[in-house]
């Protein structure tokens, strides 16, 4: 009788383990089809912000500083799996080996996710085409599983190619941008294409795939015109080369890697499905991030090519300044001119704490806005060496928050906490750097937005809860809000009419809510659950709508900033990145990252209507709009574009 009771005990823990995966995989189903369809499923934005969190958070802890913990765990990590993978007997080594497998393959089911979500269409023909085309496979049994050592190479080179693109995404490191923009650039100087090179690679792989193992005709035809036909509501092109290609790696790829068992077992049957991945982020990049519009659209005017531009800010005279990250500068265009051209601006009169070489800062410039009550420009630069800030006197700085409600951080602790980022002050012209400084103790700049009607500059952090307001007239922080409930501060808008008391502000990293704060005492007044990972804000003042991108989310969510109700959610694509009203158009305008469109909203209905879709390639950062005009300006892979728009 007691035998057949511990004999009974790990079946149960085996059957509650399968219902917390079941569980676990229903949550993950369906906050995923929240994310496919683009459309508000109860509950659905918590899950995906709690996924987001267990997933961020580590990488959060691991990369914080200079990079020592990351270099830690991955040592510890080596030394930990070498001993496993020598002591495989050991109870204590096999969930040890399993844990890497696991984690491996969940970081390839966020790469396929994430691929999935940007490519829908094709994603979609392709699980189709290769789900019909298994009848016509090898079962497992059938199947002979490769060598072990070939095998665990593939595995590893597959799946930590794709997690260090997931840590990439996530961590939004910059290594890629000057490669983007270098091969970009070759490409099109070259006249050759992306997308045809993109073409040529999936035809190439998947030729060698049908080569190796050929997959009877009948099955082969059978399989892949559904997921062509469904694949071709993105692009036709596409369709035709990926899915028959897919198919083939399928034939040759999925028997051979299901035979093996062991740790290697889950990692294994994620190659495939990353490999398509790879694929399809292949055509994000090819056919919308570096895909340029052309040079006779009647909307755009390419004004000029620089590298990453962050931040755009629209002074006094139609001059528009610039915050360019690549070049570690600051410019400025006059938008008006007949040939425009960007010139950068001087150093000026610097503290002498402030390095310069020639008018290059020493340091990358971010954050940018104009502040036209005083006709200066403010911007964030994350400097070179902090350490040429650490003598900023604090007698310039008042007292700021430090925490929740009214507690106050001292001089001394300020004095010796490290400078993340340095304010700088450019002039009217944005011509001329006024002045920059290290504040000790700020945190890392997130956001900065200028109060005309104070006369205060409110500054957004990121890797902690925090919102602060700087005085240039006093030259000194004047206070601040630390309440965790407010999370990062990713945006701000400040309400007008009868809100104008109230500032609003939604958080990326730390919170999923787009909260309500009193303009005086920047205490939190109302929080409304919309989601996490929302990258900017607008307001209307005339409807009184708040407009959120949802960057994962692929929307745009639209709250009531009266009663704190969502009323809406636009459809974007994956990366909804920038949102900004048109007052006078009566126009809203949102970018994704990767599908690299400007959607344009027209908002002189009761509810936003489509009115076009504009493709400048990838990774808009920044928009900015005429207020007395119908124009607008942004910058892409392909550019700093001019947008014309007249008759919307």
């Amino acid at each position: 009788m007691i035998q057949r009771q511990e004999q009974a005990r790990p079946s149960s823990a085996l059957q509650l383990g399968r219902g917390v995966l079941l569980l676990l995989a229903g949550c993950g189903a369906w906050a995923g089809l929240d994310l496919f369809v683009r459309h508000d499923l109860p509950g659905a934005s918590w899950l995906q912000h709690q996924a987001f969190r267990a997933l961020v958070v580590p990488m959060e802890w691991a990369t914080e500083g200079s990079g020592e913990r990351l270099v830690w765990v991955l040592a510890l990590g080596a030394v930990v799996l070498a001993s496993a993978l020598l002591n495989r007997g050991s109870l204590w080594a096999r969930p040890v080996v399993y844990g890497l497998a696991l984690s491996l393959a969940l970081l390839g089911l966020t790469a396929v996710s994430l691929a999935t979500l940007m490519e829908r269409a094709l994603a979609l023909g392709v699980l189709v085409s290769v789900v019909l085309a298994a009848r016509g496979m090898p079962s497992r049994s059938e199947a002979t599983a490769p060598s072990g050592s070939v095998t665990t190479l593939l595995i590893l080179a597959t799946l930590s190619t794709t997690a260090y693109y997931v840590y990439a995404l996530f961590m939004t490191r910059g290594e890629g941008y000057p490669l983007l923009q270098s091969l970009g650039g070759a490409l099109r100087d070259s006249g050759a294409s992306w997308t045809g090179v993109w073409f040529g690679a999936v035809a190439l792989l998947g030729l060698g795939a049908g080569l190796v193992r050929p997959l009877p005709l009948r099955v082969w035809l059978r399989s892949i015109v559904p997921g062509v036909l469904i694949g071709s509501l993105s692009s036709v092109g596409a369709a035709l080369v990926l899915v028959p290609s897919a198919v083939l790696l399928a034939a040759v790829l999925i028997p051979r890697l299901h035979a093996l068992g062991g740790p290697l077992a889950w990692p294994a049957r994620m190659v495939f499905p990353c490999l398509v991945a790879g694929l399809l982020f292949g055509h994000t990049y090819s056919a919308r991030v570096l895909a340029c519009p052309p040079a006779d659209h009647p909307r755009l005017q390419r004004l000029a090519t620089p590298g990453e531009v962050f931040r755009l800010a629209l002074g006094k005279d139609g001059r528009l300044a610039l915050a360019l990250r690549e070049d570690q500068r600051f410019g400025a265009i006059r938008t008006d001119a007949a040939e425009p051209s960007i010139a950068f601006a001087g150093s000026g009169a610097l503290k002498p704490d402030w390095r310069s070489d020639g008018f290059q800062l020493a340091g990358t410039p971010e954050e940018l806005v104009y502040a036209a009550s005083i006709d200066s420009f403010f911007a964030s630069v994350i400097p070179a060496d902090p350490t040429d800030f650490e003598s900023v006197a604090t007698s310039s700085m008042s007292s700021w928050n430090a925490g929740s409600g009214s507690s106050r951080m001292d001089p001394e602790r300020a004095a010796r906490s490290s400078i993340n980022n340095v304010l700088a002050r450019l002039n009217g012209d944005s011509s001329w750097v006024e002045d920059a400084f290290g504040v000790p103790g700020l945190c890392w700049v997130n956001t900065l937005h200028w109060s005309d009607s104070e006369g205060l500059l409110y500054i957004g952090c990121e890797e902690r809860a925090g919102l602060h307001r700087y005085d240039p007239e006093g030259q000194g922080m004047i206070d601040g809000q630390s309440d965790t409930r407010l999370g990062d501060v990713q945006d701000l808008a400040f309400g007008e009419g009868d809100l104008d008391a109230s500032t609003f502000s939604i958080s990326l990293w730390r919170s999923r809510f787009l909260t309500e704060l009193d303009r005086d005492s920047l205490q939190i007044k109302r929080q409304v659950a919309i989601g996490g990972t929302h990258y900017h804000l607008a307001y209307d003042p005339k409807t009184q709508l708040l407009f959120a991108s949802s960057y994962y989310g692929g929307r745009v969510r639209v709250v009531d900033a009266r009663s704190m109700e969502t009323r809406a959610s636009l459809p974007g694509d994956f990366g909804t990145r920038e949102v900004v009203v048109h007052p006078a158009a009566r126009l809203l305008l949102a970018s994704s990252t990767y599908s690299g469109e400007l959607r344009l909203w027209s908002l002189r209905e009761q509810e936003p209507r489509l009115v076009e879709n504009l493709s400048l390639g990838g990774h808009i950062k920044d928009i900015r709009v005429d207020p007395t005009s119908p124009r607008a300006w942004t910058w892409s892979q392909c550019g700093l574009y001019s947008i014309d728009l007249s008759g919307l």
